[in-house]
């Protein structure tokens, strides 16, 4: 299928999972694409936690020819285990229960498949260490101004941004914001330490009064692994102002908080906070889930986690999600049907996102999370299938 006019401009904001999954589908499609990745980050991201594949996500990296990639890079865990105030497992969960997924493996390496598998592209580019300023819809086209100075028109401008996206304000009114962003009561920091000689494969996940968790989680690099330190607030949206005060001071300062926190917490404690010091790739979040009434405004619209982030299953909606943007835009004739595409879109993903809110009541997890991960994990859900697709 050609396209009456130029060839369909498409800017990407963000090159985590959403942003270059949909550039691969739509260079796969019928479409004659030239698609702009830009990413705030001077350099391709290295960190970020361990992430799971569930349910029709499976078949879209599978359609992707990525499954056996996935697979040698997975983070060879074998379940999960609950730990009690002595470190003694008192609850265990093999793979592929509610806890440890089949397809499970490190955001780092995932995005780096979805890198390396568009950059050989002819009509993908990345543009690193820019953003997107202001944006303006005509009728004909998006008028875009970034950060560094430079200008574009484009057909389509996607935010695929993160659950913070700072696109989203541009593309949807101030009504279809409010309230969107809801922070669920839990800071997490991620980062690797160093692994003892024998260290099960196994997540582990020691959990104490007060809403601190600490978590080990193996890698496939058998030298490291991943910690995480988690604190739970009372109640969902409730916040720390001690953590969050730290946080914007930056990571010397969230450490030292940190440690305030964790020191005297027990089992591993000590050598976990030792390895934070000297860790390369400490990052610390709110997690927050976003819900939206609304994901387009004429040829703009919000993916990924920036249009449904959903604590558990993030990961899986976003591949979702840009597999079936890309199909629905497949079918346009020319590029004044692209609002009408994006309308399509998401009257046929939105029924596949869970609606449910999460509590932190159980070790900094709710049981709704129970819920949606073992619901989205199901057999019983079914992607569009596009004639393209081979």
């Amino acid at each position: 299928m050609s396209l009456s006019g130029p060839r369909l401009k498409v800017l990407i904001s963000g090159a985590g999972i959403a942003g270059p999954c949909l550039a691969y589908w739509l260079s796969r499609t019928r479409l004659d694409v030239v698609i702009t990745i830009v990413e705030r980050s001077p350099v391709p991201r290295v960190t970020g936690q361990a992430i799971d594949i569930r349910g029709p996500a499976i078949e879209v990296v599978k359609a992707m020819r990525l499954e056996e990639a996935i697979r040698s890079r997975i983070t060879q865990e074998e379940g999960t285990s609950i730990l009690n105030s002595s470190g003694k497992a008192f609850a265990s969960f093999k793979a592929g229960d509610i806890f440890t997924a089949e397809y499970e493996i490190l955001r780092a390496d995932l995005a780096g498949l979805f890198l390396e598998a568009t950059e050989s592209l002819g009509g993908v580019s990345y543009m690193y260490g820019d953003s997107i300023k202001a944006l303006e819809q005509t009728e004909k086209g998006a008028n875009v101004t970034f950060a560094g100075g430079s200008k574009g028109t484009f057909d389509l401008v996607v935010a695929a941004d993160g659950s913070t996206s700072s696109t989203r304000t541009m593309i949807l009114d101030e009504e279809d914001l409010k309230n969107s962003y809801n922070f669920i009561g839990q800071y997490i920091a991620f980062f690797s330490i160093p692994s003892l000689p024998i260290a099960p494969n196994i997540w582990q996940w020691y959990n104490v009064p007060k809403g601190l968790c600490i978590m080990l989680r193996p890698h496939r690099n058998a030298s490291t692994m991943g910690a995480y330190l988690c604190i739970t607030t009372p109640a969902h949206g409730k916040r720390d102002t001690v953590v969050e005060e730290a946080m914007e001071k930056g990571s010397d300062a969230t450490k030292k908080m940190l440690h305030s926190y964790f020191e005297n917490l027990g089992w591993e404690a000590k050598r976990v906070l030792q390895g934070m010091d000297s860790a390369s790739d400490f990052y610390m979040t709110k997690a927050a889930q976003v819900k939206l009434p609304k994901w387009t405004n004429g040829r703009a619209l919000v993916l990924g986690d920036a249009a449904h982030a959903t604590f558990g299953i993030g990961t899986s909606l976003a591949i979702e999600s840009a597999y079936i943007l890309a199909g629905e835009l497949s079918k346009i004739k020319s590029s004044d049907e692209v609002p009408q595409a994006l309308e399509r879109y998401e009257g046929v993903f939105r029924p596949l996102v869970p609606t449910a809110c999460f509590s932190t009541d159980f070790m900094g997890i709710g049981a709704e999370e129970f819920i949606v991960v073992g619901w989205h994990g199901g057999n019983d859900l079914e992607l569009p299938v596009y004639d393209w697709v081979k």
